[in-house]
């Protein structure tokens, strides 16, 4: 079963794929609220006076969000099992650069790209995850995109799922997967989320970028977006088309109000494009959109080229610990087959040795009674006895090539049947029904029945086809109600040199 994990700060979305081994079908989808507290909680936030007054709200307030997630997720996947998860981080928590580089050979890129990104971010890039992904390629330079993650938010962000007894096959980021919706032409994906809007660039499919900003969707009222937050889309959207010498030719929303009217007319008219929500196989809501993405990226149905974070280090290695339970049992059932293994062997030899003595003493009386002149001495040696018999069979088998090869394969009778079978013409153009045939030394005489003195002549004709049969005549044409009764009389020994002159006045 493949789970995608929407993690959202007041709803946990997932969309399920049913099946395994790379062949999946759409289950269903399902979502958990987050709660908003941690009140009755198993497990909540807990500290003195004199801690918390040391401790930063900020990360109170994210420590309490976490653990209220936390238990949504717990009550969203319970009763499931042997699930495999794709889940995202949102792309606020990355840093992307356009970086252009003048060569294309992609060993080089590689090698050159964290001293050419330690110039561009306040980050020491001992402690990043660099990748990369090539936009644009000449022959002498390279455009790139660039992603740059801190291993602390992507180790904290596994260390909090594997609290969940969650390992995550992939770990991608919202603004990028979304590119799963994108198609031809230059296009925008805009997903609202709770607090902010997630703005993506696409051209035929392929990321050219992604920027979160602030804002929010009001669903109660004509003009869902603020006039700030459609500056803020506006100027991220200039952004793009300069930084990317584009012009933007569609816009499509995703997420929870990606249905509403008023939020598509309002883009529509402020950005001057068009505006529609996407539209995901199966009916499934625009709201379920990163779920369902994420849930494809597990089955293997997106181009492969999206932004992972579970990679370097950070590598998907499948649950080591069930891992390392099943080779235990593994090594424990070898060693006990082993241990069967040879005793059954052990058994099996002695078994086989028996039999192979008592098949010498068998040998030897039968050769002492083929080959009584044998002394004693060479007896007593079964492998001596076994070369006698294989140089005599050698020479038995070689007796009986040298008399196959002077012994035809086939009977001449059933030959020369067989020849005149083959002598004579189809069926569909000459019916002859055979009545008698006489084979003697010198000659085979057959006496037919056939439709008319012309068939007749046809059938003696093909006869005389065949090298042996040149000198077939046919006798005795006699009427008969439903055609003629006939006689072809063909001799054997043929006198090659008349059948040579008899052919050459036939050609002349």
């Amino acid at each position: 079963m493949m789970i995608g994990l929407d993690i959202g700060k007041t709803v946990i979305r997932a969309c399920i794929f049913e099946g395994s081994f790379g062949r999946y079908t759409f289950g269903n989808v399902i979502e958990e609220l987050v709660p908003t507290s941690t009140l009755g909680m198993d497990s909540p936030i807990e500290g003195d006076d004199e801690d918390t007054e040391t401790v930063d709200p900020a990360l109170l307030q994210q420590a309490d969000l976490e653990q209220r997630q936390s238990s949504a997720i717990q009550t969203l996947l319970r009763g499931f099992q042997n699930i495999s998860v794709v889940t995202h981080q949102p792309a606020s928590q990355v840093s992307t650069r356009q970086v252009s580089l003048p060569f294309t050979d992609k060993s080089h890129i590689a090698e050159a790209l964290p001293s050419t990104i330690e110039e561009l971010v306040p980050f020491d890039v001992d402690e990043v995850q660099i990748q990369h992904r090539v936009l644009d390629a000449t022959d002498n330079e390279s455009t790139l995109l660039v992603l740059i993650t801190s291993e602390d938010i992507i180790e904290s962000h596994l260390d909090k799922l594997e609290g969940l007894n969650i390992n995550p096959q992939h770990v991608l980021i919202d603004g990028d997967i979304l590119g799963y919706y994108a198609s031809t032409g230059v296009q925008v994906i805009l997903h609202p989320t709770e607090d902010s809007i997630t703005c993506s660039v696409f051209k035929d499919g392929q990321t050219l970028g992604f920027r979160t900003i602030s804002g929010v969707v009001s669903p109660q009222v004509d003009m869902p977006l603020t006039a700030p937050t459609i500056e803020r889309i506006r100027s991220t959207l200039i952004f793009f088309e300069d930084n990317h010498e584009i012009d933007i030719s569609e816009i499509l929303l995703s997420g929870e109000h990606a249905h509403l009217e008023s939020l598509q007319e309002q883009i529509r008219t402020e950005m001057g494009v068009p505006c529609s929500p996407i539209l995901i196989p199966n009916n499934v809501a625009p709201k379920w959109a990163l779920a369902y993405a994420l849930a494809e990226k597990g089955c293997g149905n997106t181009d492969g080229k999206e932004f992972d974070l579970r990679t370097q280090g950070f590598a998907y290695q499948g649950n080591i610990q069930k891992l390392a339970t099943v080779l235990q049992y593994a090594a424990a059932f070898s060693m006990i087959a082993f241990i069967g293994f040879t005793g059954w062997f052990w058994t099996q030899k002695i078994a086989i040795d028996k039999e192979i003595a008592s098949l010498e003493e068998d040998l030897i009386a039968q050769i002492q009674e083929t080959m009584p002149d044998l002394p004693q001495s060479v007896m007593a040696n079964p492998s001596t006895v076994v070369s006698l018999m294989q140089e005599e069979i050698m020479t038995a088998t070689d007796k009986l090539d040298k008399l196959g090869s002077i012994t035809a394969a086939e009977p001449p009778m059933l030959t020369l049947v067989k020849a005149i079978s083959e002598g004579m013409p189809p069926h569909e153009k000459a019916r002859i029904d055979v009545s008698e045939m006489i084979i003697s030394k010198t000659s085979i005489n057959l006496k037919a029945e056939t439709d008319g003195f012309q068939t007749a002549t046809e059938i003696e004709q093909a006869l005389k086809q065949h090298p042996r049969f040149k000198q077939a005549q046919k006798a005795d044409e006699k009427s008969m109600r439903d055609g003629i009764r006939f006689s072809i009389i063909i001799p054997l020994e043929v006198d090659e040199s008349n059948t040579d002159a008899q052919d050459t006045e036939e050609d002349g």
